[in-house]
């Protein structure tokens, strides 16, 4: 042996033998065979001039010698492993994960979320889109995008905007069925989802309208309310801002662009207890700037 130290394959090889005392047990460990181990093991008894094992029948069992080398070296290998775990740990890209309704993931999230990347690269963002609400305690979200706030004691909701609705249809549409007075919105097919039960009768309380719901086409999910707009299959309910660069692109119009109503509030929430991580206090002000300039774009 000339450089007077045996490889660290080979004491990695005899600390898994030592430590299981199997030579098969060994193998398996490290994902070698066996025989693999024996050479490894004679190789090293060769080099050091001492027999590190006694060979019985069906089992082996450290020697003194063999006993004395591996509590010197066990201890050194654990630490290097501790090492090598930390290192990579720190090296590894941090996950900002994200949870939120698949409406405000699609209209307000996905369609920006790239700028959020592209000023904190070194985060690589996991969003989540799910109709349920997100349990903290269950996982690992940092953030989630409610519109209703929920009472947690431990969750921070902080307002992010106010959700205005006005009912909304495609630009086809409207150009097909002219102008649409207030009276005559009852002749007009209504696209609901079943869940929502409030922000029609809150919006035409609001300008005491008289809503019969004669023609309704009820839709499970508000993407599909969406695609049924752009269909021109009737006039929904749209909700702001989370459609302003819908509305900015002219393929989605308001009815009534003079007739808006408060519906509540988009809260950006987090447990209290991470109110100080960073990448939540940029997340939390690159967000609130977005949807500060989405707000200019409304109609």
């Amino acid at each position: 042996m000339k450089s007077g130290l045996p490889s660290l394959n080979i004491l990695v090889v005899f600390d898994a033998a030592a430590k299981t005392l199997s030579f098969k047990a060994a193998a398996e460990e490290l994902n070698i065979s066996p025989p693999a181990v024996s050479h490894q093991i004679r190789t090293l008894e060769k080099a050091l001039g001492v027999s590190l094992f006694k060979r019985l029948n069906r089992t082996i069992r450290l020697s003194k010698e063999g006993e004395s080398y591996y509590r010197e070296i066990h201890p050194a290998l654990a630490q290097l492993r501790r090492a090598t775990s930390q290192l990579l740990e720190q090296s590894e890209q941090p996950t900002f994960r994200i949870s939120s309704i698949p409406f405000i993931s699609n209209n307000l999230l996905i369609p920006n979320i790239q700028e959020f990347m592209d000023l904190h690269p070194a985060l690589r963002v996991d969003m989540q889109s799910q109709l349920e609400r997100d349990e903290f305690a269950d996982n690992n979200t940092e953030v989630s995008i409610r519109y209703r706030h929920g009472g947690e004691p431990e969750l921070l909701y902080e307002p992010l905007s106010r959700i205005l609705i006005s009912p909304i249809c495609s630009r086809d549409y409207l150009r097909k069925n002219g102008t649409i007075e207030l009276p005559d919105l009852s002749k007009h097919r209504l696209l609901k989802m079943p869940s929502d039960h409030l922000a029609w009768p809150c919006w035409s309380k609001e300008f005491e309208i008289e809503l019969k719901e004669e023609n309704v086409l009820m839709i499970d999910n508000y993407q599909g309310v969406m695609e049924a707009v752009t269909q021109n299959l009737g006039i929904a309910m749209g909700y702001f801002p989370m459609l302003n660069a819908s509305t900015a692109s002219e393929v989605i119009v308001p009815v009534f662009p003079n007739k808006q109503c408060e519906f509540g509030n988009i809260y950006l929430v987090y447990k209290k207890t991470n109110q100080h991580k960073t990448e939540i206090i940029a997340f939390k002000k690159w967000l609130t700037s977005m949807i500060a300039r989405d707000n200019k774009t409304t109609f």
